[in-house]
């Protein structure tokens, strides 16, 4: 029996991994180059799963003669029970999960009197404070500002949007905030999906809304790649 929770605990992390990968859910945590090594990983926690499952155990026909057979569920079929399992898609690997976040962080504030002037010059703020400085009420200190955004940019059908995860304490409390980037003058145009970019924007008061699902406007004026610089704080 402990083999079998084992085996079924391990092939719904598989299951749940694998199905990430398929739908595209884990491109919110990790860059391209790594959700290779993400599909990798699910398939031996899959193999994994079955090895445990089907390992040789004592039973009651071994050990006390009472002729208790061992648990009859195949690999297969704790497989198949995984997937059932994991169809109902957990909040980690929710695609609305930024939505979620962005909007958690904007009400967190009411009104932009709780929200410092910016610094002089062109400062670099988190994409998490720029959430809040982007939603309603609009402020209007933004107007005329440049400010720098740093993150990876991805492409999809409705835009190009701006990501990064960011941690307040530790990885329990992990978020992903994203920010929409209008680029009128093509300065991403050769700039590779996924990359980690620097780019400098004006922030549009108030897009930050429950129509745009919490996600703000950024017009760029400036880009450019830079290194992999992981989670933000605060």
């Amino acid at each position: 029996m402990k083999n079998f929770l084992t085996g079924l605990l391990l092939a719904v992390v598989g299951g749940g991994l694998i199905r990430a990968g398929l739908r595209g859910d884990h491109l919110a945590w990790v860059t391209l180059p790594t959700s290779v090594v993400l599909s990798l990983g699910a398939v031996l926690v899959v193999l994994a799963a079955m090895t445990v499952s089907i390992a040789e155990r004592p039973t009651c026909a071994t050990s006390c003669g009472c002729g208790e057979k061992s648990s009859p569920l195949s690999p297969l079929a704790i497989g198949l029970l995984a997937l059932i399992i994991v169809g109902f898609s957990p909040v980690a690997l929710n695609t609305t999960q930024v939505q979620q976040a962005n909007h958690s962080t904007r009400v967190s504030y009411v009104g932009t009197d709780l929200v410092p002037d910016l610094p002089p010059g062109v400062p670099e703020i988190s994409l998490r404070e720029a959430v809040v400085r982007a939603g309603e009420p609009a402020d209007n200190r933004l107007v005329g500002r440049e400010i720098t955004l740093h993150g990876q940019i991805r492409s999809t059908d409705q835009g190009v949007y701006l990501s990064r995860v960011s941690v307040i304490c530790c990885a329990a409390d992990a978020r992903t905030f994203e920010v929409e980037l209008v680029d009128p003058g093509l300065k991403l145009a050769e700039i590779p999906d996924f990359s980690w970019v620097k780019v400098i924007v004006h922030l549009e008061p108030g897009s930050a809304n429950a129509k745009r699902q919490w996600i703000p406007l950024a017009e760029v004026t400036s880009a450019h790649m830079t290194e992999a610089a992981g989670y933000e704080r605060g």
